[in-house]
């Protein structure tokens, strides 16, 4: 092959995408649910996403919102949980995540035992109406938060989140590549 065809050849290679999917798992598998796991702990708190909605929704429905959230808020740390335990690289960081899945396992029954229902007995009839246990709720809640801030370390020294390596750019690399294969074959 000639130094020319082995330049083009190498032009080809870095510029066809075919690099390492790392990045496509990380933000489907793992960015996705803590932006999910923020939003969720927003709606917990509040029972809206937005101010407006906050204002203006019903108590009833604000409820039953938290409620849900919260769950979620656990199936996002358990999805996260899930989605990068095999990549923790350090014994003392898989440690770590285990303990973290252990709390998540301990609260998961409690979940349900945040909200109740109380009925009212009236001339027109039985009302029912959702009420959150606001102690219960904001242990668990509080739980959650500090499970998911310890989650992150972890993760984040495994470069799961942030990469803790110097950024290359592509040109150096295929600068690099190129020298490479034209002078040492």
């Amino acid at each position: 092959m000639s130094k020319a065809s082995k330049e083009a050849f190498m032009d080809d290679l870095v510029e066809s995408g075919n690099w390492s999917q790392g990045d496509l798992f990380s933000r489907v598998n793992i960015h996705k649910w803590i932006a999910e796991f923020n939003e969720m702990s927003r709606l917990a708190r509040t029972g809206a996403i937005e101010l407006v909605d906050e204002l203006i929704t019903n108590s009833q429905i604000k409820d039953m919102a938290r409620i849900k959230a919260l769950e979620r808020m656990h199936e996002c740390l358990n999805t996260i949980w899930s989605n990068t335990r095999f990549a923790i690289k350090k014994d003392k960081n898989k440690r770590r995540m285990d303990n973290l899945n252990e709390m998540l396992e301990k609260i998961e029954p409690w979940l349900s035992e945040t909200s109740f229902t109380t009925t009212t007995t009236t001339i027109r009839g039985e009302t029912s109406q959702l009420k959150i246990d606001e102690i219960l709720f904001k242990k668990i809640y509080n739980i959650l938060i500090r499970l998911y801030r310890e989650m992150l370390v972890p993760l984040n020294e495994s470069d799961l989140i942030f990469y803790s390596v110097e950024e290359y750019s592509v040109d150096d690399i295929k600068a690099q590549l190129r020298d490479r294969i034209v002078n040492q074959g």
